[in-house]
Order: structure tokens, then sequence, then C-alpha cells
């Protein structure tokens, strides 16, 4: 009888230890989750904030967005609206920083303290799926609502992505773009140009362009078939857009066509073709390229005004006058290490005085020409 007590007082013993370890066990892991999302299965799953691309403003001054607590919060701040349907538009990257496929589940704003101010988003949406080190634009709008009848707006708060995992099983290749009708296309993952309802979002987006996910090539136009047809038919300078020839320099200066001020890139891109953005001279700001891009064609950003670019590490060529006359650019120009060639007078520039890089590294593996970087900085070679 003693030894049945015995025994069963063990089984009673152990299935109480059984709970408090899994009690435990179960505690520590729910606080994972306020951090990383749900989780059910091995592995680090991480939807972080990757960078901060742009901010153009209309009736609205000194808009600020800063990456904080390590990517997990985009905190905005827009001092100074000046009238009902003034707007600042933030446009950021985000990315799955983990090891395993995650969805998003939800877009938080935190500390949002009025009413007079709307915040929207596109780009992302709850349900999408971020794969490994996929990345995925998001434009963020803040706008004095029309209704208001305040005398002032102005707005600070944050925003916050939740998400959970997603299963081996549930994963999947990133699907081809749907066919938008803000643009025009030459294959079903290749844009060749936007349409009429395309250039006319361009415009109330103050000039701002979104290539849409899934995307892997935006087509272009070459030199020679530009000045056999007097036309550059694809693709998103003026001259595209105008619909008229090469040889009429007008279009270039009018507003009406020369509409392209700044754009975001899909991580699915993997070229960009010859003339694609040729004389898009009020693009300006910062030229974030995604890790996935692979070729920059001949004379795709040639004569602009933007100040920075940043390459990604599988860039593999850049063709001929592909940054012809960018005299706005400053600071450093690095080149990645995956870098093989780049083309004749891919940075030229007309004067030594129109320079403002202060420096070049490019990898001793990547050739490039005499010319490449005429009255630039000589490259400093890494080893």
């Amino acid at each position: 009888m003693k030894s049945s007590i015995n025994k069963q007082s063990k089984i009673i013993i152990g299935a109480i230890a059984l709970f408090i370890s899994v009690a435990v066990g179960y505690a520590l892991f729910s606080q994972s989750l306020d951090i990383k999302g749900t989780a059910s299965a091995e592995g680090e799953f991480d939807i972080i904030f990757e960078s901060v691309n742009k901010i153009s403003e209309q009736g609205s001054k000194n808009a600020q967005a800063n990456i904080i607590n390590e990517g997990k919060e985009l905190s905005i701040e827009v001092p100074n609206l000046e009238y009902p349907t003034a707007y600042a538009n933030i446009n950021v990257t985000i990315k799955n920083n983990g090891t395993m496929a995650a969805k998003v589940t939800g877009i938080k704003v935190n500390g949002l303290e009025t009413e007079d101010i709307t915040v929207t988003y596109s780009g992302v949406d709850n349900g999408d799926i971020l794969n490994i080190e996929q990345q995925k634009n998001m434009d963020v709008k803040v706008q004095w609502d029309e209704d208001s009848v305040s005398t002032s707006a102005n707005a600070e708060f944050t925003i916050t992505i939740t998400y959970e995992q997603v299963t081996d099983s549930t994963v999947t290749e990133p699907e081809e773009p749907e066919q938008s009708d803000l643009f025009t296309w030459s294959g079903p993952t290749t844009v060749s140009g936007l349409s009429e309802k395309g250039i006319e979002q361009v415009k109330s987006n103050n000039g701002h362009l979104v290539i849409p996910e899934g995307v892997t090539e935006i087509a272009g136009t070459s030199m020679q078939e530009a000045s056999e047809t007097g036309y550059i038919t694809t693709g998103f300078s003026p001259f595209a857009i105008s619909k008229k020839t090469v040889t009429d320099n007008d279009v270039t200066a009018d507003p009406d066509y020369n509409i392209v001020k700044s754009v975001s890139f899909p991580s699915t891109l993997k070229k960009i073709g010859d003339c694609a953005f040729f004389y898009c001279q009020f693009m300006t700001g910062d030229l974030v390229f995604p890790d996935s891009l692979e070729e920059i064609g001949e004379s795709a950003f040639m004569i602009n005004q933007v100040s920075s670019i940043k390459f990604g590490n599988n860039l593999k060529t850049i063709g001929n006058q592909a940054f012809y006359m960018s005299l706005s650019l400053s600071g450093e120009l690095y080149f990645p290490d995956s870098l093989t060639y780049i083309g004749k007078e891919a940075f030229w520039a007309q004067y030594d005085y129109n320079n403002f890089i202060t420096s070049i590294s490019i990898s001793a593996d990547t050739r490039y020409e005499t010319d490449t970087f005429t009255n630039r900085p000589t490259p400093t070679v890494r080893q």
C-alpha cells in the first residue's frame, strides 16, 4: 500500500513540475511574442523598418521621420501643416530581417492625439507575406483633414507593424505583380512606362513614382532605336511621357512631362533598361537601389539632380553614361564588391567645379574606363 502511495505521489509531483515548466516556458515565450509577433516553430522572424527613402510635402514644412527601437518603430513628426488638405508623404522600406517568412497582420498608429490629422498608408497591406530578406516600399501620408475647423494642425506619433509567422507549407514564391492600370507593360513582370492614369497619379503624389513589388525589369529604349525612330517609347523620361521626339528639347523643362522627382524600387527588381529615366532632371534626393538589382542600363539616369546613390549588394554592371551629368551628387560614392564593370562616361561631370563627391570607393575586381569618372575624384581601390 505504501509503495502504491509513493508511486502516486511521484506521478502527481511530476505532473506539477511539468505543468510549472510548461507555464514558465509559455510565459517566456509569450514575452517574446510582444517583441517578434506570433510563432510556433524554431527560427526568428522580424519585420523592421529598413530605411526612410523620401519625404514629400504639400502645404507642409520640415516633416521628419526616423527609425527607432532597432527598426521596430517609425517616428514621424509633422510640425507645420498650413491648411486643411495639406500633407506630408513619407516613403519607407520595410524588410523581413529574420530567418523565417512573416505575414503582416496590422499597422498601428501610436500617440496621435488629434482628430484633425488622418494617417493613411499604401504599398503594404494586412496579409502581405515577406519572405526572408524580402523588402517592400510603404508610403505613409499624414494629412490635415479637409473638414477640420481648427486654425492649425501638427502631428507627432509612431508607427509599428504587427506580424505573425508563416509556416513552410504556406510560403510561396513572390507572385507576379497585378497588371496595374497605372503602368504600361511589355511582359508579365516588366513595366514599360506610365499610363495616362499613372501620369496623373505621380503628379498628385508630388512627383514620387512607386514601382510595384513583383516587377523584375523596367524596360528601356536604346539610343540607337531612339535615333532611328525619333522617339523614346518606353521608360519614365519626359520624352516617353510626352510621346514627342528626342529632338524636342522643350519637353525636358516642361513640368507636365518632366514629372518624376523621386522613385521607389521594389525588392524584386533585377534590371533597369537603357534610357529608362533619361533626362529626369527634376529627380532629387537620395536614390536607393534594392539588393536584387543586377544591371543598370546605358543612359538610364543621365542628367538629374540626385544628391546621393546607394547601390545594392548584388549589382553587376552599370552602362555607358548611366549617371552622366549627375551634378548634384555629393559625399562618398561607394560601389559594392559584386560590381564587375562600369561603362564609359558613366559618372562624367562637365567641369571639376561641378563635382561635390568627396571620395569614390571601388573594388579591385571592378573594371572601369578611363573616362568613367571624368572630373570626379580618383577612385580608391579596395583590395
